[in-house]
């Protein structure tokens, strides 16, 4: 393997078995896993077919973001990717509504 091949695979390895994995999971979907619990109670779904679909969905969703949360490494600390990937997720949901909203302008 070349060099560049080597330090890719270490810092993609690095962190691999730090921090709990469940607190990872559940951190990186804490948003989606809100909004799944939010479903049934919405009013935009006035069919009782639509709200299952669109709770099992949102459930589908939230265990894939989980799980794709919980196999990044830990570059610095757990603390990281504890508090550091919900707050990147309301700043990222901010900005796709801030822009959508000047298109509709």
């Amino acid at each position: 393997m070349n060099k560049t091949a080597t330090y890719i695979d270490s810092i993609i390895t690095a962190g691999k078995e730090q921090g709990n994995r469940w607190i990872k999971f559940f951190t990186g979907a804490i948003w989606f896993l809100i909004i799944t619990v939010c479903v049934p109670f919405m009013n935009t779904f006035k069919k009782r077919s639509d709200k299952i679909l669109a709770f099992v969905l949102m459930l589908i969703i939230s265990i894939t973001v989980g799980w794709l949360f919980s196999i990044i490494p830990i570059f610095f600390s757990p603390i990281v990717n504890y508090v550091g990937v919900p707050i990147l997720q309301i700043i990222l949901a901010v900005i796709i509504v801030s822009k959508s909203n000047k298109r509709e302008r």
